[in-house]
């Protein structure tokens, strides 16, 4: 199923490590990779190292305080930017 959305679709452990446990080929390709390798290279195969450095931190903050809030079902919903493997950074 996950390898039918369009979309560049990813999965990750939500523990302190964050470590990336699937990626879609649009995920891959919206990176600039052409293996799951050079991916994990890139990133060094964790959430926090798809998000841009500067980032980062108010990412953690706003995914931390939506699993907080018992509202929004889990759900989280972030804008960040990226750095592909060529080093053209993208929103």
């Amino acid at each position: 199923m996950a390898g039918q959305i369009h979309g560049g679709f990813f999965v990750y452990l939500a523990d302190e490590s964050r470590r990336l446990i699937y990626v879609n080929n649009t995920c891959l390709r919206l990176f600039g990779c052409g293996t799951m390798e050079e991916f994990t290279e890139l990133t060094g195969g964790t959430f926090r190292g798809i998000v841009y450095p500067d980032d980062r931190e108010r990412i953690l903050t706003s995914i931390r305080e939506q699993i907080d809030d018992p509202d929004n079902n889990n759900l989280e919903r972030v804008g960040y930017r990226i750095v592909r493997r060529n080093g053209v950074t993208r929103r």
